[in-house]
């Protein structure tokens, strides 16, 4: 028996879809995968990215690096702070999520290096919660250790 797919199940596919692509790029992309526990959280920017790009510095302790190297137990990520971004805070105050980032939540988060900094540049997957289901799929994109 074939069954037909409604148009809201390709939709949630679809978009399941380009998320799956999205997570492939931005650990391919990464120069650092980790797990780590916010110690702070600093200034939001004055603006939303636009034209130019507007970061949250927030400061973590690493609890586990997935991809990459750092040298030290603790490191600062700029967040970019994108509207209606699912790492942004709902309203018109640019900020990041005060739901996602606060002291002592566990977050994967992936960055790439800038000069002499870290940038996590995705508003939508470039921090997510350290839960088994997002664990899996991270390292399911890594390369295998030997």
């Amino acid at each position: 028996m074939d069954i037909q797919k409604t148009d809201f199940e390709k939709q949630v596919g679809s978009a399941a879809a380009k998320e799956q692509e999205r997570l492939q790029r931005i650990t391919n992309e990464s120069d650092l995968i980790f797990i780590g526990t916010v110690i702070d959280i600093g200034a939001p920017p004055k603006n939303w990215s636009g034209y130019c790009s507007s970061y949250q510095k927030v400061r973590y302790k690493i609890d586990q690096i997935l991809k990459g190297q750092h040298e030290t137990p603790e490191i600062i990520i700029d967040h970019v702070v994108v509207f209606e971004g699912r790492t942004a805070e709902p309203g018109d105050t640019p900020q990041l999520s005060t739901a996602i980032f606060y002291p002592g939540a566990n977050l994967i988060v992936s960055a790439e290096r800038s000069n002499d900094r870290f940038v996590s540049g995705n508003e939508v997957i470039g921090a997510v919660p350290n839960s088994a289901e997002w664990l899996r799929r991270v390292e399911a994109l890594l390369p295998r250790k030997h």
